[in-house]
């Protein structure tokens, strides 16, 4: 059976609709229910409270939330640090989903680019200009608020190394925060 998709190889696309629209109804509740005030003040912690925001920043199904997270937390707390520590989970959230999501993206990804048009990806993928080109669309992908996998995609099938991973893990994720910190503070 060439040239038919299996199950397995199948995109997830209906998957990843129903996770982003749980993701949004989990961000209404949780600003509607107040949680990140009462987790803010069960913890009482800023860097504890902003380290696990971070390190739910970073994935497609808490993005949502971790972002109210953090506009809540602004309310109350200096950009920077905010930046600075929640940045910091942001780190270890992306880390393990380049370990353990990458794959799975990356399968999807090759699923769709099946043939000709894979082969076709992988000349353009060794031109210079793309050599550099998708790791900085990654990185912006990471700071923007789309979710990091896509991000975290676009490095791993450039084969980006993991020193560099990190560095830009941190510097985007806390421009990222910053962002929202800085947009709360101003309103």
């Amino acid at each position: 059976m060439k040239g038919r998709i299996t199950q397995l190889q199948r995109p997830h696309f209906g998957r990843d609709i129903l996770i982003i629209a749980t993701s949004i109804s989990l961000a209404v509740f949780i600003a509607q229910h107040d949680l990140v005030a009462r987790f803010m003040n069960t913890v009482g912690f800023l860097p504890v409270e902003a380290f696990i925001a971070g390190f739910f920043f970073t994935s497609l199904l808490t993005l949502a939330p971790a972002g109210v997270a953090f506009a809540e937390m602004a309310q109350a707390a200096p950009a920077m640090q905010l930046a600075a520590w929640g940045a910091a989970g942001a780190v270890i959230g992306d880390l393990l989903l380049f370990f353990f999501v990458r794959d799975a993206i990356s399968d999807d990804v090759m699923a769709l680019l099946r043939g000709s048009w894979l082969r076709k990806i992988k000349v353009l993928f060794k031109t210079p200009f793309l050599s550099w080109a998708v790791p900085v669309a990654g990185a912006l992908v990471i700071a923007s608020p789309l979710p990091d996998e896509v991000g975290l995609a676009m490095l791993g099938l450039s084969k980006t190394d993991l020193r560099f991973l990190i560095l830009v893990s941190y510097a985007m994720n806390f421009l990222g925060i910053l962002i929202i910190a800085l947009a709360v503070h101003a309103g």
